[in-house]
């Protein structure tokens, strides 16, 4: 697809102000694409998106669960070893 210039764009809104009026020629200018079609993300870009998305905040859950889990470990490891040493002090 050849790329089209600003002037281009100016030339075809002007024959088309012309045809349809300036309201409506505005109001189709708007719904064309910026320059390219290259700008334009369509439906399978964003599932793409929404899948590599979805992986990532996986493996960041992951590694935060993993994280919260040794910790909880540890700590009930360093609790309990304080009670038993408390209980073996007070015999």
């Amino acid at each position: 697809m050849p790329l089209v210039d600003e002037a281009k764009r100016h030339d075809l809104y002007v024959a088309i102000e012309d045809l349809i009026g300036p309201e409506r020629a505005e109001t189709f200018m708007n719904m064309m694409p910026p320059t390219t079609w290259d700008d334009i993300a369509t439906k399978a870009d964003l599932s793409a998106l929404e899948l590599k998305l979805e992986a990532r905040l996986h493996k960041e859950l992951q590694a935060l669960t993993r994280t919260f889990m040794l910790g909880l470990f540890t700590s009930t490891a360093a609790t309990s070893s304080l009670c038993i040493g408390a209980i073996a002090l007070a015999q």
